[in-house]
């Protein structure tokens, strides 16, 4: 117990980490903070981790990084082990996966303490921001086990002032920032002058004002918006029959064109696995849709290979198939290692294949760019979309598996996001939740409550313009001189 007592400033920052999540911790406990938002403490959060870290050599670095690499985990991986006993039924064996993937994730965090101790050891603390993008950098796009998950920046979605600099440099800019503001008073409480503060003092007040720049430009409209019907089924699909949403499609269909008519809607929207085709074409679906208004839902298709597939019709039919796929969920990767573990669970059979290309839908009178549930999480996937002229993006998603945990949460805020970084409207359909249409400057038009039955109708905003160019290379380019830096200084 004396060995984990000396790791209380790791343990702390992780909780108060964790606390501006209000995710599983708040959940655990039964509290409730509605109309409290707590990500203010990602101000301060780091600071005794980034204090405890100065003067470590660099083993002593690595675990005090990995002790909180995975407590942060522990709280942010939660949903894993939920999804994942809801999968084996049993509790036990859910746990070992899960307890693998927090000790593998916690691993990147203690190579990011001994780049941070690094970074006080040669007096260049400002570079500790740079060491922090390439920790969620790195988790974010591994080769094979990218998971752009628990970006720290996440809670900051609700204060657009902050989450608008996101529109020059993606969500991990705003880490960035954050960390800054860390490091600032990790410096004033170790007794740094105020001098040398002034550097970082100075980059937080310029990224403030270029936030609050960037949310006040005022949206040039491009024509009128695009009257959305985002059809939310209600159904619990990890509960339900693997057939019922596919022998409920044509009710749900036929209720979505009946609104459409009364709305004047122009594009229906249904969720991520409501269709299957055992075949490389089309689903058939056993009712005749019409050629308007244009129809967009998930599901999947192919004989052979498998894809998880949007699908989207407006009298001709057309593919959009998923690129980024859920590690140890829709595949595994280096299977002759985890194929045996992964069999315990009573999950999907088979990989499913990521596509090589990703796909729009041109529709008679507007460009659609589909994501699929994970994809949501990309910040390059979004702007490829947006830097491709969409007029609008569409999200499909199945959250049900993890209802219980705060992934639903992270995936809404990571849509949000996606919005505020491509100034694109979004339209959210989730089987039982979240569902929403959110403007070019993240604000939530409309939303559908959790797991009922709901049709939304909201109009997607137009916006004139793309993508600020060359946005999702910012982070990539900060970071990349950052440790550069540091190699130089290496003896």
């Amino acid at each position: 117990m004396g060995r984990l007592a000396r790791y209380w400033p790791c343990f702390l920052s992780a909780i108060l980490v964790q606390l501006a999540f209000t995710g599983d911790v708040l959940n655990g406990l039964g509290l409730s903070l509605a109309g409290f938002d707590l990500w203010p403490l990602l101000l301060f959060a780091l600071v005794p981790f980034l204090m405890v870290l100065r003067g470590k050599d660099a083993k002593e670095a690595f675990r005090y990084g990995q002790a909180f690499g995975f407590l942060f985990c522990f709280f942010q991986l939660h949903w894993l082990e939920v999804l994942l006993n809801r999968m084996a039924d049993n509790p036990i064996i859910a746990y070992l996966p899960f307890l693998l993937a927090v000790y593998m994730f916690s691993l990147v965090y203690g190579v990011g303490g001994k780049m941070i101790a690094f970074c006080w050891r040669i007096d260049k603390p400002w570079l500790i921001p740079g060491a922090w993008l390439l920790i969620e950098l790195f988790r974010a796009y591994c080769p094979v086990l990218a998971f752009p998950w628990s970006v720290l920046a996440t809670p900051t979605v609700n204060c657009i002032p902050i989450a608008s600099m996101s529109f020059v440099g993606t969500i991990f800019l705003v880490s960035y920032f954050l960390v800054t503001c860390n490091v600032i008073l990790a410096m004033i409480f170790q007794g740094h002058a105020v001098a040398r503060t002034l550097p970082g003092i100075l980059g937080v007040a310029l990224g403030l004002a270029l936030g609050n720049f960037i949310a006040s430009i005022p949206l040039q409209l491009e024509r009128d918006g695009i009257q959305t019907l985002i059809f939310q089924p209600g159904v619990n699909f990890s509960q339900a029959d693997s057939n019922t949403a596919s022998d409920s499609f044509h009710l749900w269909l036929e209720q979505a064109y009946k609104a459409a008519r009364q709305t004047s809607a122009e594009l229906i929207i249904l969720p991520e696995g409501v269709a299957v085709s055992k075949t490389d074409d089309a689903p058939d679906l056993g009712v005749d849709l019409r050629t308007s208004p244009a129809l967009i839902f998930g599901g999947q298709r192919g004989n052979g290979l498998r894809y998880q597939t949007a699908f989207a019709y407006d009298g001709n039919w057309q593919f959009a198939d998923k690129t980024r796929l859920v590690p140890f969920g829709e595949y595994v990767p280096m299977r002759i290692l985890f194929g045996g573990i992964v069999s315990a669970f009573s999950g999907p059979t088979g990989d499913l294949t990521a596509s090589d290309k990703l796909s729009f839908f041109q529709f008679k009178k507007f460009k659609v760019g589909p994501m699929i549930c994970f994809e949501s999480l990309f910040p390059e996937i979004a702007y490829r979309h947006a830097n491709a002229d969409v007029d609008m993006m569409v999200v499909l998603s199945i959250d049900d598996w993890f209802m219980d945990s705060s992934a639903p949460e992270q995936l809404r805020a990571a849509t949000i996001w996606r919005a505020i970084e491509t100034r694109k409207p979004i339209a959210r359909c989730a089987s039982t939740g979240y569902s929403m249409m959110i403007t070019p400057h993240g604000d939530v038009m409309g939303e559908a409550p959790l797991q009922q039955e709901q049709l939304l109708t909201a109009e997607g905003v137009l916006r004139e313009g793309g993508p600020f160019k060359g946005s999702i290379f910012v982070p990539f380019g900060i970071a990349l001189v950052s440790g550069a830096i540091m190699l130089r200084f290496r003896k």
